[in-house]
């Protein structure tokens, strides 16, 4: 019993830096929607609709940095460290922000439309999602 209660706890500790990570993510949430909804209703609707997609290539965009961190690691010590790293990097930049835009053009922008009435909500969810793609359009230029 003692031995199993001692790797639980070995598991809650290298456990930390992911809760950790996921308390902040979480405080950040509730402190960005907070100000949003100190613009105005619409506001806070279109961040609302937009933000299951972005959750959604948020998590593509997770799995790009994994395999980044999974070449920082192997080529760490390596001369051809930024010719290792870079490549991957800028392809999982470029290959989200293309995926992100064609389906804003193809599909997103009716899906967007489909969730409200308003007009103004519209325009500012679709605003939104396209600041958040240009966003990671501005990485490339780092």
């Amino acid at each position: 019993m003692r031995r199993y209660l001692s790797d639980i706890f070995v598991f809650n500790k290298q456990a930390m830096s992911v809760m950790l990570s996921l308390l902040a993510s979480s405080i950040y949430g509730v402190v960005d929607i907070y100000f949003i909804s100190l613009l105005g209703t619409h506001e806070l609707a279109a961040a609302g609709i937009i933000s299951p997609f972005v959750w959604l290539f948020n998590t593509i965009a997770s799995g790009f940095a994994l395999a980044v961190s999974i070449f920082t690691t192997k080529y760490q010590n390596s001369s051809q460290f930024l010719k290792q790293i870079l490549p991957p990097l800028f392809s999982g930049i470029c290959f989200l922000c293309i995926i992100a835009l064609s389906l804003y053009f193809i599909i997103l922008h009716k899906i967007i439309e489909s969730f409200s009435e308003s007009l103004l909500t519209v325009k500012l969810a679709q605003t939104y999602f396209l600041s958040w793609v240009i966003s990671y359009l501005s990485l490339i230029h780092i």
